[in-house]
């Protein structure tokens, strides 16, 4: 988290604490609001929603009566709502964002700094367009939500991630197609495989383990071989420095190299997929290096369970592989793709 970051959440935090100390009796469906900035017309108040003292984030629009296209797509669910409250103040409109469900107050956090954000770089425009972009924000996140409760990625995820976006990157070096090379991304739609390029495979795997290159296997398919081969892509990721990337950083570098915009929206499509969006893409500041990066061809040698090789009444398991030292089949992916170019 930026430092900008922590230090707005912290102020929302305070906030809504200094609230909660005042000894208020307000009735049903009222709020209890303290002003913390303005951007253009747009006020921006912590509040409590009564009775249950809900935290809280209200926008208020002077001079400006929201459209019935606004009100129609105000969005819900996923642990908080917002809504029209009944705030009267002459010539004002107001939104209220509030949380519903406490055992999320940290993603709800992350919808408030994305508003705060939303409104700050819209501050310039008209306050029908910085009410469409709260909206339209507010949406997306809620897309995100329902991938991801917490709105962030797990450290695990993150990794994993990181790890088959190298691989992205790998193939656009290689002058592969980037249509071709989006649309074979399959892990983000729980392929088999992560990458299906029809005349192989790829299958990803990423460790933080700065000894041992062991990994979680977790069916019978995911190391079957389905077209004419299958390449098993390991990457050995530790702490970075400044000077490696990050996941956005990564995210970024790929989205820079998709001029055709229908390509791109797909990108972004599966990234959101995966749980990660360009809206919490701040959030994601660690770094990693690349220790070990090794491509192993999944041949007869390569240690690995499925179904033809087990009873047939074994129909499902997980398992974990360890390949510290093995000396199976390596390739470069340089040497994999060029073989079979003409038919990607």
């Amino acid at each position: 988290m930026r430092q900008t970051d922590t230090i707005l959440k912290n102020l929302f935090i305070d906030n809504w604490d200094n609230l909660e100390k005042l000894q208020a009796d307000l009735k049903n469906g009222d709020f209890l609001k303290n002003e913390i900035v303005e951007f253009g017309l747009v006020k921006i108040y912590t509040g409590l929603y009564f009775p249950n003292k809900e935290h809280s984030l209200l926008l208020q629009f002077k001079d400006y009566q929201f459209t019935k296209k606004q009100i129609n797509f105000l969005p819900s669910g996923n642990g908080f709502n917002l809504i029209i409250p009944d705030e009267i103040t002459y010539g004002s409109s107001w939104l209220a964002l509030y949380c519903t469900d406490k055992n999320i107050e940290d993603a709800f956090i992350i919808l408030c700094l994305a508003v705060y954000y939303v409104l700050e770089r819209n501050q310039t425009n008209s306050q029908s367009e910085m009410c469409d972009a709260v909206i339209n924000q507010i949406i997306l996140l809620q897309r995100l939500m329902k991938k991801n409760k917490g709105l962030l990625l797990s450290s695990e995820e993150e990794r994993g991630l990181f790890g088959e976006l190298l691989v992205v990157q790998k193939l656009m070096r290689l002058k592969i197609a980037n249509s071709t090379i989006i649309d074979s991304w399959k892990g983000p739609l729980k392929g088999i495989h992560d990458f299906d390029l029809g005349v192989f495979d790829i299958e990803v795997k990423t460790t933080k383990d700065k000894s041992l290159l062991t990994f979680n296997i977790q069916s019978l398919e995911q190391l079957d071989i389905i077209h004419n081969s299958l390449y098993f892509q390991l990457f050995q990721l530790t702490e970075g420095s400044d000077s490696d990337l990050s996941l956005t950083d990564l995210v970024e570098e790929i989205r820079s190299k998709i001029e055709n915009k229908i390509i791109l929206e797909k990108f972004d499509s599966l990234l959101l997929e995966v749980g990660f969006s360009v809206l919490t893409e701040h959030f994601y500041t660690r770094t990693f290096h690349i220790k070990t990066d090794l491509l192993y061809k999944v041949d007869d040698d390569f240690p690995r369970l499925t179904k033809p090789l087990l009873n047939q009444r074994i129909i499902e398991t997980s398992y974990k592989i360890d390949l510290t030292g093995y000396e199976g089949q390596q390739e470069k992916l340089s040497n994999v793709v060029l073989g079979v170019k003409d038919e990607i």
